[in-house]
């Protein structure tokens, strides 16, 4: 699904989403302005060429992210989310396993101008070039707070995690 241009909000709760694949966000792409809410919802091996396994957030959106599941998601950038250009994200009660990115951020990474705030959220066996578990990019304000992160690993910079 693409969402884009004056988004309103929209809601997903209690979806799966198993084996989609887009060259920007496998499962959803979200531009423009407006709220995504995901909740209770399941992302099972999607992938995303370029940008987010499941996700790719862009310019303007508010990402509300909870108690959601995220596993054997692929992406050259971001396994299962990548969020860039002036994006807000709200991330908690979710697990990321098994994620994977051939560069940046296994399971997330933020880029350019983005707030995230990531809490009580679990990371285990994600891997990727740098960030194993999150890789967050220059001018990227990003808090991690009560995380788990076990068996992550990276090529070369920050098995969990990996800030340039």
């Amino acid at each position: 699904m693409r969402a884009s241009q004056d988004l309103p909000t929209f809601y997903f709760g209690n979806c799966s989403f198993e084996q989609n694949s887009a060259e920007f966000g496998g499962a959803l792409h979200v531009t423009g302005s407006g709220t995504a809410d995901i909740r209770n919802s399941r992302f099972f091996k999607n992938s995303g060429g370029t940008f987010g396994g499941v996700l790719y957030a862009e310019k303007d959106v508010l990402v509300e992210i909870g108690n959601c599941s995220h596993e054997r998601n692929e992406a050259d950038y971001g396994g299962a989310i990548y969020a860039t250009g002036d994006v807000k994200a709200s991330i908690r009660n979710s697990s990321f396993a098994k994620n994977q990115a051939d560069a940046w951020g296994g399971a997330l990474c933020t880029d350019a101008n983005v707030s995230a705030e990531i809490t009580d959220c679990s990371y285990e066996q994600n891997h990727a070039n740098e960030g194993g578990a999150i890789n967050a990019k220059a001018n990227a304000a990003t808090d991690v707070t009560s995380c788990r992160f076990t068996g992550n690993s990276a090529n070369t910079s920050g098995g969990a995690m990996y800030a340039k």
